[in-house]
């Protein structure tokens, strides 16, 4: 039987915040101590929402 190792990929990870009220996002480079459903302030598209950290993930750099 004849194993194959799988390449290392090399991740560059981001965040995405969303506005609650208007549903605005943004999508920026990770940041030490970012958590989903972490609250980063008041929303500046519609000034009226809390943006909150909806997602973390990485891309693949090639």
């Amino acid at each position: 039987m004849i194993f194959s190792r799988k390449k290392q990929e090399i991740l560059d990870p981001y965040t995405v915040e969303q506005c609650t009220s208007c549903n605005a996002s943004k999508k920026r480079k990770f940041a030490e101590g970012d958590y989903v459903f972490k609250a980063i302030g008041n929303c500046t598209s519609c000034n009226n929402g809390q943006v909150t950290v909806l997602k973390i993930y990485g891309e693949t750099i090639k």
